[in-house]
């Protein structure tokens, strides 16, 4: 309930639904906040403020109660769209300056040529209302009552304003600037800053009529001639610098000599004579104004960041003051020039905001946003603000932030019939311009016929509209109680218009807005004769250009990009089509006028493109023939087609309830059913195909079908703990420095499918996916639903975040009654509590080390009681690398062949003419010269297309990398820290100089050898070598002999073993010197020695 002149405390609310007595006012809620309530027998009265505010009369009707004649509502129109009012706009507008007062808020000659493009400002002072935080900055002690000077009347009497007449003369008046400016310092504020501020120097320039403020951390002389050097330079650099300083009655030594330095002269005010310096007024304005932005913030806002609040205060308050030169300009302008409102956007200060966190500054679960409070906007940047991080106790600057207004304040954003109108009438310029330009090629002539109907299409409706007459509004009588009603919309009457509600009935009803059209649109066969000529050219042109660009890998891409903004674009138009009440046909053209940046896109090419390039099936294998990734659905196609399909049918088979003819198990994890069958509140996901050739396995041509997990809705534990690829290299290490100990692995069959689960899940199978003798076997042609079947998951299945955690905790469960538990903290490490077996785990996948045939055969029987293994005693392949033992010299080769060569063969490099032996590229040194600057970065102009480029790059070669050839690791680094900096041709030959060396040394290999399973680990450090004044850590970690304690300098180093693990990685932090790179790298590897030290067992 708004009342004026009162509180906020004393304007809310309760909403009672069973009250039908009528409303009720509190005189207790009125009288807590200082009114004065008087009642008699006829009238009640409501006093504030020494004014009468509230008053009513005694009514029969209500059994004696007073009836309270409140302020008449605000007129509202409730069936338009629910945007800004007026005063909600201005409200922002007022509190973005710092909330001035009234008298300072009336805008007399500052504001509104200060700020381009202006806001609405004329008129504004109605809209405000007095607030509490307004009202702190202004009361102050009553001045001494002196004996007013009553006026002549016989003088006025004969006193008249001459008439203003037009005249053609032109004076001019020549204004001569004094140079003299005013500062003094504040008292201490209440509380100190975080950054130890805790008084302001104000300065108030004479001419330019600027006050501005700068923080101090004391009061000394060393720290007021520092804060007065800032004032000086930026009054020095836009063209007002001082000739005559006028200070208080004390002057430090070093402030004096400063003036000297700088030619100004000085006057120092007698003592007592405060009125004589401005800046005693000039810091009474300064202190009230920012005492209103202070109290207006946030109330969680820390006090103690005040000083971060300066900057805007001082803009703001400049913004209000006009000019003394030129009265037209506000002092902000006069110095600093037109403030741009668009550039530079403001923001109430201290207002609570989620600020976007980019992905390489967060983890990869982490959220996207972080909490925050707004404290101005960032000068230098384009639509940027400063926003204050209390967890980290920093300031960031951001461009995507997500407001939380306070103070019943509502951000001034733009409807969506406002947007959808703007972009229809863009487009209708762009068609213009298109039509009439001569310069560019003529159309064909069916889109020129196209584009030309268009146009004509939306000026007969802008002209019918303006033609339409309008239907006058009929007022609708209301009740004398003029009481302002929320506007809220029942859920029983959503269709019917938001009106007001009234005490009594209403004697007549209130037409409708706009009058309905008697008559058809008459532009309706002009729609369809234009859809079905768009459909067919368009249909045809896109048809064209996609069979010619199918196969490379930029149409794949840009394919992808489109089906992705049609999906988010398409939103974005449903709220505006049911407000506008839009045709099916306008609907239809404006949703292809802006899915479409030439012409417009019809649905012709979205049907195409999703039969063909579904994104769910992007599951490919390397034709090394022609270097392209094909899919399951162009493998059955191909020269193998037929064992592809029999993959497919092996899988149904295993997951369905197997195949006796053939000797396939199956685990019962899936059935067919229809759709009739799934029960509420559950959906079906899709089904991702993934294709993939495993010579080493017994059947290579292996087909998985994965359920689309990012549809699953699981509220459970989804962790899995498993080893990775460091772990595996310190078992083989173990392997080789245990006595006797040897290498083996297993492998369990359908892991993931032998978990049972509590509640199924669903998934839709694409018809192409199942054989045609599946289907005949199964008798499944009656479930079909179009050209997909229904399946109902039981068991755990691949690509359910359930399963693997399931599988997981049934697998553990299980070795634990035979004496198999985890090695300390290190995921996926298994040992024996009495025998010498140690084990790694990931995923399906064992790792084995055994003293013994006993002990391999106690893990094997323990295993083959649950589950189907198969087992290689030779342990030539884990975890993807080649393993070669030899147990006589107690060495192991690990190598990856053709890795690199179906690498290069995806990302189809040619093999370079001259070897190359250098991962990287090195700056040429250019000698005699004394500094040699770094290189200037620009913001990156590579497309999405190359970025996807450059990460599959960098992601194909890492695990290689961290597997075998660690030399490439500084490479891969620094593509990937030049992203976001490098253009598209620097990066190009990056990635064409790794891909050189890649081809050059294409078989890389290491030999572990037999030693004392000592960790030893060589730290190393790079200063100031990447981009952002960042270092590199760099580390080897390798097992060797143990040394002999204590260690000096002169003893020979241990015998050289490969590492296993490298770490090369960007220090996030600053380093000031050499030493401080040194000694953060050494802590990085230290916490990476930790955990190999844990996983050596």
């Amino acid at each position: 309930m708004k009342i004026p002149n009162l509180p906020r405390e004393a304007c809310k609310a309760h909403i009672i639904d069973k009250l039908a007595s009528g409303n009720l006012i509190s005189l207790g809620q009125l009288c807590d906040v200082g009114c004065k309530a008087y009642m008699d027998k006829n009238r009640a009265y409501v006093i504030y403020n020494d004014k009468i505010i509230l008053q009513g009369r005694r009514s029969k009707e209500t059994n004696g109660l007073w009836e309270m004649e409140l302020p008449p509502a605000p007129e509202r129109i409730n069936a338009a769209v629910d945007q800004a009012t007026l005063a909600e706009r201005i409200k922002f507008i007022h509190a973005s300056l710092f909330s001035p007062t009234l008298h300072t808020w009336a805008v007399k000659k500052g504001l509104k040529k200060a700020i381009e493009p202006s806001p609405a400002v004329n008129n504004t002072t109605p809209h405000v209302i007095p607030e509490e935080e307004n009202e702190k900055e202004v009361v102050d002690k009553q001045p001494t009552l002196v004996e007013e000077e009553k006026p002549n009347e016989k003088q006025n009497e004969n006193e008249s304003t001459p008439e203003d007449l037009r005249t053609q003369n032109i004076y001019v008046k020549c204004e001569k600037l004094t140079g003299q400016c005013y500062t003094d310092q504040t008292g201490r504020m209440t509380v100190t800053s975080v950054s130890g501020m805790n008084s302001v120097l104000v300065a108030y320039d004479y001419d330019s009529n600027l006050i501005w403020g700068v923080p101090m951390p004391s009061r000394t002389a060393a720290q007021i001639v520092k804060a007065y050097k800032q004032i000086y330079k930026m009054l020095q650099t836009k063209g007002f610098k001082p000739k005559l300083q006028r200070l208080d009655n004390e002057c430090a030594k070093e402030l004096k000599d400063f003036f000297d330095e700088k030619s100004i002269e000085y006057q120092l005010t007698p003592a007592g004579k405060h009125s004589r310096n401005l800046a005693e007024k000039a810091i009474q304005t300064w202190k009230d104004h920012f005492i209103a932005g202070l109290s207006s913030t946030h109330p969680n806002f820390p006090v103690n960041q005040w000083c971060k609040l300066i900057e805007q205060a001082n803009i703001t308050l400049c913004l209000l003051r006009p000019s003394r030169i030129n009265p037209q300009l506000s002092a902000y302008a006069q110095c600093f020039g037109v403030f741009d409102y668009q550039k530079t956007p403001l923001a109430p200060p201290g207002m609570k905001v989620l600020a976007h966190v980019l992905p390489k500054e967060r983890q990869s679960f982490a959220p996207h946003v972080i909490k925050g409070f707004s404290v101005g906007p960032a000068m230098n940047h384009y639509r940027c603000f400063r926003i204050f991080i209390p967890d980290t106790g920093g300031t960031r600057i951001s461009d995507t932030l997500r407001w939380f207004p306070h103070n019943d304040i509502r951000m001034p954003i733009a409807s969506e019939d406002v947007l959808l109108r703007s972009a229809v009438q863009l487009l209708r310029k762009a068609i213009k311009d298109r039509l009439k330009n001569q310069v560019l090629p003529p159309l064909e002539q069916d889109n020129h016929d196209t584009l030309t109907d268009l146009n004509e299409l939306f000026q007969n409706r802008d002209k019918a509209a303006k033609q339409e007459p309008q239907e006058k509004q009929i007022e609708t009588p209301v009740a004398s109680k003029n009481v302002e009603v929320p506007r809220v919309q029942e859920k029983e009457t959503s269709e019917v218009p938001r009106v007001p509600k009234t005490t009594q009935q209403a004697h007549s009803t209130k037409l409708p807005r706009v009058q309905k059209p008697s008559q058809e649109d008459t532009t309706t066969s002009k729609v369809e004769a234009l859809k079905s000529r768009l459909r067919r050219q368009v249909h045809k042109d896109q048809l064209r250009r996609i069979q010619e660009e199918r196969n490379t890998h930029r149409a794949r891409a840009t394919r992808q990009s489109r089906r992705e903004r049609k999906s988010t674009q398409k939103s974005e138009f449903a709220y505006v089509c049911s407000t506008l009440n839009l045709t099916e046909e306008e609907e239809e053209l404006i949703r292809q006028a802006n899915e479409r940046e030439e012409v417009l896109l019809s649905a012709c090419e979205e049907e195409f493109i999703k039969t063909q390039f579904d994104k769910h099936y992007l599951n490919a294998v390397l034709d090394e023939e022609t270097g392209k990734l094909l899919e399951l659905r162009e493998l059955l196609k191909g020269k193998d087609g037929k064992r592809w399909s029999e993959g497919s049918y092996q899988e149904l088979s295993r997951l369905h309830t197997g195949c006796k003819k053939r000797g396939i198990k199956g685990t019962n994890t899936i059935e067919f059913i229809t759709p009739e069958e799934i029960p509420k509140g559950k959906k079906g996901t899709y089904a991702r195909i993934c294709a993939d050739f495993r010579p080493q396995k017994e059947d290579p041509f292996r087909v998985r079908i994965t359920v689309g997990g990012d549809k699953v809705q699981y509220e459970g534990e989804t962790y899995t703990p498993t080893a990775d690829i460091t772990t595996a290299k310190v078992l083989f290490n173990s392997v080789l420095s245990t006595p006797l100990a040897k290498f083996m692995n297993i492998d369990i069959k359908d892991f993931y499918l032998e978990t049972p689960m509590n509640d199924p899940e669903y998934m839709w199978l694409p018809r192409w996916v199942v054989p045609q003798e599946f289907i005949d076997e199964h008798d499944l042609e009656g479930k079909f639903q179009g050209d997909r079947i229904l399946v109902r998951i039981n068991k755990g299945m691949y690509g359910l975040p359930q399963a693997g955690r399931l599988a997981y905790v049934q697998l553990v469960k299980h070795l634990r009654l035979h004496g198999y538990e985890r090695a300390g903290y290190t995921p996926g490490l298994f040992k024996h509590k009495t025998r010498g077996t140690v084990f790694s785990l990931v995923v399906d996948d064992f790792g084995v080390r055994y003293t013994s045939q006993d002990d391999a055969n106690h893990l094997i029987n323990a295993l083959e009681e649950k589950y189907t293994i198969t087992k290689d005693f030779e342990g030539k392949i884990f975890l993807g690398l080649h393993l070669d033992w030899d147990y006589k010299k107690r060495i192991v080769r690990i190598t990856m062949p053709d890795y690199v060569k179906k690498a290069l063969a995806q990302f189809q490099h040619k093999f370079p003419t001259h070897p190359q032996h250098s991962p990287h590229p090195c700056a040429k040194i250019k000698y005699g010269e004394k500094v040699q600057y770094a290189k200037e970065t620009v913001p990156t102009d590579m497309t999405k297309e190359q970025l996807t480029y450059c990460q599959q790059v960098i992601g194909v070669f890492l695990f290689y990398a961290r597997a075998i050839d660690s030399t490439m690791l500084p490479a891969i680094g620094s593509i990937a820290a030049h992203m976001s900096t490098s253009t598209w041709r620097e990066m190009k030959q990056k990635i064409t100089h790794f891909l050189d060396y890649a081809a050059t040394h294409p078989d890389a290999e290491i030999v572990y050898k037999a030693s004392n399973m000592h960790l030893w680990i060589h730290t190393d450090a790079s200063y100031l070598t990447e981009p952002k004044a960042r270092s590199r850590a760099g580390g080897y970690h390798y097992f060797s002999s143990k040394p002999k304690l204590p260690i000096h300098e002169n003893d020979p180093p241990p015998p050289h073993n490969h590492p296993v693990f490298v770490l090369c990685k960007i220090i996030e932090a600053v380093m000031s010197s050499t030493q401080e790179s040194e000694t953060g790298g050494g802590y990085m590897n230290a916490k990476e020695g930790l955990l190999i030290r844990q996983a050596a067992i």
